[in-house]
C-alpha cells in the first residue's frame, strides 16, 4: 500500500529479520527498522482462499525482538480485541463479489493512520484495539492483603 511505503515500509520474506522465521505464505508483512526499534504491520489472511484479512500492527525493540513494546490489531469497534475484515462467514462466497472486496480494501487503507499513529505514539483511535490487560510483571499485587 502506498502510504505504507511513503513511512519506510518495506515488505519483507522473514520476520524481523530472524533468517530461520519465514513469512507464512497467508500474510503480507510490511517491516522498517529505525535507531533500535522495528515497526511491523502484517496482513493476516484467512485459510483457504477466504476473503478475510485481519489486520496486526506493532513495534519492537530490535536488541530484543521477541518483546513487544506496543501491539494491536485494527478493528471496527474499539472494544474489540481482532477483527476478520472482509467476507462475513455465514456469507455464501458466491455473495461476496470482487467490488466486496475492493470496499474492503479502500475501508482498511482509509484506517491505517491510525495505525501508523498507534505504533508512532501509541494513540488508540477508534479502530485500534483494547489493550489485552498483558503484563510481563509477574509478582504478586503487593496491596492485596
Amino acid at each position: 500500500m502506498p502510504i505504507l511505503e511513503t513511512h519506510n515500509f518495506q515488505r519483507v520474506d522473514i520476520v524481523l529479520g530472524q533468517s530461520d522465521w519465514p513469512v507464512s505464505g497467508r500474510e503480507l508483512r510490511l517491516e522498517r527498522r529505525f535507531e533500535k526499534l522495528i515497526d511491523s504491520i502484517t496482513f493476516n489472511f484467512q485459510k483457504y482462499g477466504a476473503a478475510r484479512v485481519q489486520v496486526h500492527c506493532s513495534r519492537r525493540a530490535a536488541e530484543m525482538p521477541n518483546a513487544f513494546v506496543r501491539s494491536a490489531n485494527l478493528v471496527a469497534r474499539s472494544d474489540q480485541y481482532y477483527h476478520f475484515w472482509g467476507k462475513p462467514w455465514w456469507l455464501p462466497s458466491k455473495f461476496w463479489s470482487g467490488n466486496a472486496s475492493r470496499r474492503t480494501i479502500d475501508r482498511i487503507g482509509g484506517l491505517l493512520d491510525q495505525v501508523l499513529r498507534f505504533i508512532e505514539t501509541e494513540e488508540r483511535g477508534a479502530n485500534i484495539s483494547r489493550p489485552t490487560g498483558a503484563s510481563l510483571d509477574r509478582r504478586p499485587n503487593s496491596g492485596a492483603g
